[in-house]
């Protein structure tokens, strides 16, 4: 009864926003995400994350692990450029030089975009030091079995967890320097 009531209603909301569309705007057309490579990637991450990040609250820290790995998948530091002036989805750029404030951690869209520089930052100086090319997704992806799905804050849960992360599964002989690195990239992003 629920699932039929939820249908329903979402039938309801559907066919009247078509009608009223008209009278707010000039052109209506319908924007077809699962056909946008970039949101796919994004909502796939989102399942492969689920195991430990579930994807029932939109956090920074959720948005920006997702958007990592669908970064990564997407093999393109700027994310959703394509469907600019289609969307209101707003463009999210790995190498944004933005540096942490802590009002970011009330703003989840505006914070999904630092986390995904902060990790991309992260990913980018650890292959400069030298580790292999897949370790930093490894050190990200266990990062999410530390961080909780409906509270985690960047400065706080986020930073713990890739420390946490980095003692758990960095090689004896390579912990001190992924150690330095995560604090250097910590440090150059404002946290």
């Amino acid at each position: 009864v629920r699932h039929a009531g939820t249908l329903a209603l979402f039938y309801g909301v559907t066919s009247l926003s078509r009608r009223a569309d008209p009278y707010f705007m000039e052109d209506y057309y319908y924007l077809d995400t699962a056909l946008i490579p970039e949101i796919v990637f994004h909502e796939f991450s989102h399942a492969a994350l689920s195991n430990w990040l579930a994807p029932t609250h939109a956090t920074a820290v959720i948005e920006g692990m997702a958007d990592f790995f669908a970064t990564l998948t997407s093999n393109d530091p700027v994310m959703y450029k394509k469907i600019h002036g289609l969307s209101v989805n707003m463009e999210k750029n790995a190498l944004n030089q933005d540096l942490y404030h802590p009002v970011l951690e009330q703003s989840w869209n505006a914070t999904g975009d630092f986390v995904l520089s902060l990790l991309w930052k992260v990913r980018a100086e650890l292959i400069d030091a030298g580790l292999e090319e897949k370790f930093p997704e490894k050190l990200v992806l266990n990062a999410a079995r530390n961080l909780n799905t409906s509270d985690s804050t960047i400065a706080r849960d986020l930073t713990r967890a890739l420390v946490s992360s980095c003692q758990r599964i960095c090689p004896s002989n390579k912990k001190r320097l992924v150690m330095q690195v995560l604090l250097k990239s910590f440090e150059q992003k404002g946290l």
